[in-house]
């Protein structure tokens, strides 16, 4: 039985298929179709897939917390399978290196990496920094706490980023 492949969540691997197939696939031909074309109908359904700034709620706005789900859902099964072979220390260094790579590639999608300004570099300007931060976090919760204090910590959390915002001073918009 150890020889055997470990056994996957078959359900959350379609899910994150489809939603990588709408982020990478089919939003981006979609698009360049309905351009090629003169079809009233891709043309109302392609302005579902277009990401608007606060002036509603389309289908492509369900992707990124979508995505976010299925990471939350994985992650209690991909550190129970990891603690079965490796010490703390060591699945803190795969953690680390992940949110560290998730950060540095937000960094570069931001266009800013180079500047050395910190005027210029922005948390949380892109989904990539929102998972690494939120990866963190999420894999301390989980690891260290119980269920009843994790959901105190998140309220804690929640409670610290609504002042944040209201503040709205910390972010680029």
């Amino acid at each position: 039985m150890d020889n055997l492949k470990p056994e996957r969540l078959g359900s959350l691997d379609v899910l994150k298929g489809f939603d990588l197939f709408c982020l990478v696939f089919f939003q981006p031909m979609l698009e360049a179709f309905t351009k090629a074309s003169n079809f009233p109908f891709l043309s109302r359904l392609s302005t579902k897939f277009d990401h608007v700034l606060w002036e509603g709620f389309v289908f492509r706005d369900l992707m990124m917390p979508l995505f976010m789900f299925m990471a939350g859902v994985s992650m209690p099964f991909a550190f129970a399978k990891l603690l079965r072979t490796q010490t703390k220390l060591q699945v803190y260094k795969r953690i680390i290196k992940r949110v560290s790579l998730l950060f540095l590639f937000g960094m570069i999608c931001q266009g800013n990496l180079l500047s050395f300004d910190p005027n210029q570099i922005y948390l949380y300007s892109n989904i990539l920094q929102a998972i690494a931060v939120g990866y963190l976090i999420s894999a301390i919760l989980l690891n260290h706490f119980q269920v009843k204090e994790q959901f105190g910590n998140v309220s804690f959390i929640f409670l610290i980023l609504w002042l944040i915002y209201r503040e709205g001073k910390y972010l680029k918009v």
